[in-house]
C-alpha cells in the first residue's frame, strides 16, 4: 500500500513498492489466471478488468507491478497510475472535494496516461465524491483507449453504487485471486529470505508456512522480524528462534 500520510495539497503521487514488481511474483494456482489476463490487457475485450480476492491474497502486487510493466515497456512514467481509492477516500472525506476535479487534475496532469489501477474499489461505497471521481476516469479512458484495472475484496455486483457506476462496472471482466496454497506460501518466504541473503531450511520454511496468517503481509512482517533478531542476537534462523520471535 501506499505511504497512508497525506500531505495538505494530494498530488496524486503514490509511489509504487519497490517489491511489488513481476520479478518478485510467486505465480501459482491462486493467481495465475490473474497474471495472464494482466499481462494480456491490451488483447481483453473492454476496457475494465477487476481483480477480486480477500485481504492478503497479492491484489496490491498484481496491480502495482502492472503499473511498473507499463512504465517500463512506454518509457515513460506517467503512461500508468496506481491510485489507492481508501487514501482519496479519506482525502475527500476531510476536505470535502469533489473527486472529479481531483481525478480530472491527475488525468491533466498526466495527458499520455492510458493505464490507471484502482485498489481497494470497495471504499467506493462510502463515498459519493469518489464515485463520481470513478464515472470520469471511465469517460477519459475510453475517449483514449486507455484500461481501467481494479482490485476489490468483494465483486462489483456485490458493491452498493450509484447505479451509473455500477452498471459499468458489472460489465467489465472479474477475475478471482485466492489465497497462496502450502507449495506457494513456502516459495513466498524462501524468496523473502533469498532476498535478505538468507538461506532457509525447508523445516523452518513448513513451519511457518504452516503456522503464520495465509497474508503475504503477515510473511512479509515475519521474515523482517526474524531478520533483525537473527541479526541482533546473532543467531541462524531456526524454528527455536522463530517460536522466540514471533510467537508461534
Amino acid at each position: 500500500m501506499a505511504n497512508r500520510e497525506l500531505p495538505s495539497q494530494l498530488l496524486l503521487d503514490f509511489p509504487l513498492n519497490p517489491v511489488f514488481s513481476y520479478g518478485n511474483l510467486i505465480v501459482g494456482e491462486g493467481n495465475r489466471q490473474a497474471c495472464q489476463a494482466l499481462r494480456d490487457l491490451n488483447l481483453l475485450p473492454g476496457e475494465l478488468l477487476t481483480l477480486v480476492g480477500e485481504e492478503g491474497t497479492g491484489k496490491t502486487h498484481l496491480l502495482q507491478a502492472t503499473v511498473r510493466q507499463w512504465r517500463l515497456q512506454a518509457g515513460e512514467e506517467g503512461v500508468a497510475v496506481y491510485l489507492d481509492m481508501d487514501l482519496l477516500s479519506a482525502h475527500l472525506t476531510e476536505t470535502g472535494g469533489s473527486g472529479e476535479q481531483v481525478l480530472s487534475d491527475l488525468m491533466n496532469r498526466y495527458a499520455a496516461c492510458r493505464l490507471v489501477a484502482l485498489d481497494d474499489l470497495q471504499e467506493l461505497e462510502n463515498h459519493a465524491a469518489l464515485q463520481e471521481g470513478v464515472l470520469f476516469l471511465f469517460r477519459h479512458l475510453r475517449e483514449r483507449q486507455g484500461r481501467l484495472v481494479c482490485a476489490s475484496r468483494r465483486s462489483p455486483l456485490q458493491l452498493v453504487l450509484r447505479p451509473d457506476l455500477g452498471s459499468r462496472l458489472s460489465l467489465g471482466l472479474v477475475v478471482p485471486v485466492l489465497p497462496p496454497g502450502d507449495e506457494e506460501r513456502a516459495e513466498i518466504l524462501r524468496k523473502m529470505a533469498i532476498d535478505r541473503q538468507v538461506r532457509v531450511g525447508e523445516e523452518l520454511l513448513r513451519f511457518l508456512a504452516a503456522r503464520l496468517p495465509r497474508r503475504v503481509a503477515d510473511y512479509a512482517q515475519a521474515i523482517d522480524h526474524l531478520d533483525q533478531e537473527g541479526l541482533r542476537q546473532q543467531r541462524p534462523w531456526t524454528i527455536p528462534l522463530a517460536k522466540e520471535v514471533l510467537g508461534l
